[in-house]
């Protein structure tokens, strides 16, 4: 007997809480090939243009349609259940002297001390691997991983900023670190800087 693999996992959840009930309806609904669905449930992955799209069609929890985690549906929660599906916007940042300045409309701060939220990153600070426009999927976590991409917070001149930055260890401790050269090295201080969460994963909207 085969073991239940998370895409089957998904597509349970799925068919339980909206009118998509087999393979077929998932591709129409997502506007994708049949052949789309049958590799992503070959490699066992569900892309995350799949979830963000899903959850803000029909009010789904992205925690619980990922990993089965909290509520159905997003009315169902109180505040930890809570996922805040409406994108975030940074504004263009702006550097001087090796500080970094970025304003930000939409953050509210209240994010769930576990699931996931969405975020839209619009400034260049990742390119090329993340560019401005690309929606990133956000898990709540306060733990740093050696390579990881997340999003963090700090205040600088009285002002919210939020940033997204690789990290990596430099030789005095770990470092937050633009893939855009440009942008300088950010030494790592718990004190002054806050994890937000860990980027795992992201899609980018098609130009017509």
């Amino acid at each position: 007997m085969n073991e239940k693999t998370k895409f089957d996992d998904f597509f349970e959840r799925l068919t339980k809480i909206t009118p998509i009930k087999n393979q077929v309806q998932l591709a129409k609904e997502l506007g994708i090939s049949r052949a789309a669905i049958s590799v992503a449930k070959q490699k066992d992955t569900i892309p995350s243009k799949w979830i963000f799209e899903l959850s803000t069609r029909y009010g789904i929890n992205p925690s619980y349609l990922i990993s089965g985690e909290g509520l159905p549906y997003m009315e169902d929660g109180g505040e930890q259940n809570t996922v805040f599906v409406e994108p975030v916007k940074v504004e263009e940042s702006t550097l001087a002297e090796n500080t970094l300045t970025i304003k930000i409309t939409g953050w509210d701060r209240k994010v769930p001390d576990k699931g996931y939220f969405y975020f839209q990153i619009m400034e260049n600070s990742m390119e090329p691997h993340l560019v401005p426009g690309d929606f990133l999927i956000i898990e709540r976590s306060n733990l740093l991983k050696i390579g990881g991409i997340y999003v963090f917070e700090t205040m600088l001149d009285e002002n919210l900023c939020l940033f997204v930055r690789r990290v990596s260890l430099g030789e005095k401790g770990l470092i937050l670190v633009a893939d855009n050269d440009n942008y300088p090295i950010l030494p790592y201080n718990k004190e002054q800087i806050k994890i937000i969460g860990r980027v795992v994963g992201f899609f980018r909207m098609s130009k017509i």
